[in-house]
């Protein structure tokens, strides 16, 4: 059998997406840092983040395909029904939860997205790959639109706005079950899997605080910051 990430229309899909990816991120990211100035990482750093989801409205920043297909496979392996995204983007991971969901027998995937033409273009993206009736993406602040959900969340995917990832986890704690697996993507020092204590983001050291009811270890794939957690 097949899975539903590697049938042809889903395959279409995502192929589309990483060529929209590779002709336009590299010069929209320029284009961002230029407008910010040399400063830019200090400004990004205390932009709210409405302001930059309208700057980066033409930036992808999508899950390479290595951790697009990870994302399938620990959606597999949890045998997740339930799945929240925080940071739809234009629904390249997206497309890879609800694949999954799919050939897990069925469920629901929630996204969300501050961009409102990114969640137009990502609700598109999930009908072209067939999987919009297991999706709901919803526009606006996470930490609002998140607040009513199916049920259990089996999944959760966090690669939004960083300061606003350890309050939305707060938030869906209640909704987490032992066993659920949470994904952040983000790590400040990929290349080496750690993060200086002295700087320390207050995400990664919830996380990794076993009072907090976590196992978390970092899995570096390709350069990209993965930190995987699951609830105890």
């Amino acid at each position: 059998m097949i899975s539903t990430v590697h049938r042809p229309q889903v395959e279409a899909v995502l192929a589309r997406l990483r060529k929209r990816e590779d002709e336009n991120d590299a010069e929209g990211v320029r284009k961002l840092i230029s407008a910010a100035g040399p400063e830019y990482e200090n400004r990004f750093r205390n932009t709210s983040p409405a302001t930059f989801a309208d700057l980066a409205k033409d930036i992808s920043m999508a899950v390479p395909k290595e951790t697009g297909e990870l994302l399938y496979l620990l959606a597999r392996l949890n045998q997740a029904n339930g799945i929240v995204e925080f940071g739809t983007s234009f629904g390249m991971s997206t497309v890879y939860l609800a694949a999954a969901v799919r050939d897990n027998g069925g469920g629901w995937v929630v996204g969300t997205e501050l961009s409102a033409d990114k969640v137009a273009d990502a609700r598109a993206n999930v009908d072209e790959a067939g999987l919009s009736d297991l999706v709901d993406i919803r526009a606006g602040d996470a930490l609002e639109t998140l607040r009513e959900l199916p049920g259990t969340v089996d999944l959760l995917l966090l690669d939004g706005w960083p300061s606003q990832s350890l309050p939305l986890l707060r938030l869906l704690e209640p909704k987490l079950r032992t066993g659920s697996v949470v994904i952040t993507d983000g790590l400040p020092d990929p290349e080496h899997c750690v993060v200086d204590p002295s700087t320390m983001d207050d995400l990664y050291e919830y996380l990794r605080d076993r009072t907090n009811g976590y196992l978390s270890v970092c899995l570096p794939i390709l350069g990209e910051e993965i930190e995987l957690s699951i609830r105890l």
